[in-house]
């Protein structure tokens, strides 16, 4: 099994079963979300310094891009927006856009590969342009569309109906959330304030550590966890990502050095729970930077 993974300072390709790695892009600040449709794999690449301290002029003058490779991994276009991209979280490409996250401006970024479009999901118009929900994450079903509202601290779910984009409801769930899924028709994020993965019902695993990145399989789930650091050292921090099974039993972990953060996780070419419409090819990898990390086997609740 192939996953993509974003850290502080990459664009990865990891080998599951061997622990392999191939760095695919690097040297454009952090890279952030991935997602991919049929024919091309999409990365947020934040243009940024990866130590950054994040004040708040340079995350108003971020200027993120979206980069385009092939599934030969191969890098064949970046995309770019006719206004500032600023301080870019997740995207997803459903329904034939591209959904992306800019936390910066409580807004999301709606590009149909023709035209761009601001959607700002508060109707609170003093909201715009200001950090005050923290969207970072977006998911969809047969039911609708969902945002994780990171709040910057108490996080909910926004349920808005689609396409009418008509909010419905908010459903609490965690602290300092990142990503969306659904299991058995009960939705679960990672408290990365906790760190823990929580459903709404009160159900957590530990993971310690900042949990974010999640891929969820039937058969395995997978989930980033880097080390806790003020921003100004995130870029440092070691990151591991813990691969469990459908019961939460952990089965293996793969240790990042020199990566600093897990920003996200995608395993293109497999039916993943947190890519809703998603499928894609899977990713022919070249295999010219290889590094190795460790990898132990335990299986613990």
């Amino acid at each position: 099994m192939i996953i993509l993974v974003t850290t502080s300072k990459s664009f990865l390709a990891i080998d599951c079963e061997t622990g392999k790695s191939d760095i695919i892009h690097r040297g454009q600040g952090l890279y952030f979300g991935i997602t991919y449709s049929d024919n091309a794999i999409y990365v947020v690449s934040r243009n940024n310094e990866e130590s950054a301290c994040r004040t708040l002029n340079e995350r108003e003058n971020e200027d993120g891009s979206i980069l385009i490779f092939e599934y030969d991994l191969k890098q064949v276009g970046t995309i770019k927006a006719p206004f500032l991209l600023r301080d870019l979280h997740q995207l997803l490409f459903y329904d034939d856009k591209l959904w992306i996250t800019c936390t910066f401006d409580n807004m999301i970024a709606i590009y149909d590969f023709s035209t761009w479009r601001k959607w700002y999901p508060s109707e609170n118009i003093e909201h715009r342009g200001r950090d005050i929900n923290h969207f970072n994450s977006i998911w969809f079903d047969k039911t609708g569309l969902f945002l994780l509202a990171h709040n910057n601290g108490s996080s909910e779910i926004w349920h808005f109906s689609y396409p009418t984009i008509k909010l419905l409801k908010k459903i609490q769930i965690g602290n300092q959330g990142h990503n969306i899924w659904k299991k058995n028709d009960v939705f679960f994020t990672c408290n990365s304030q906790a760190g823990l993965i929580q459903n709404i019902y009160g159900f957590n695993v530990e993971t310690g550590g900042f949990c974010r990145g999640a891929v969820i399989t039937d058969n395995v789930f997978i989930i980033g966890v880097s080390g806790i650091a003020e921003k100004s050292k995130r870029h440092s921090v070691l990151s591991v990502i813990y691969f469990y099974d459908n019961e939460w039993y952990k089965l293996n972990e793969i240790m990042l050095e020199g990566e600093g953060q897990i920003l996200d996780i995608r395993s293109p070419g497999i039916k993943d729970i947190c890519s809703p419409g998603c499928i894609g090819k899977y990713p022919q990898i070249p295999w010219n930077n290889i590094i190795y990390f460790p990898t132990v086997n335990q299986k613990i609740p």
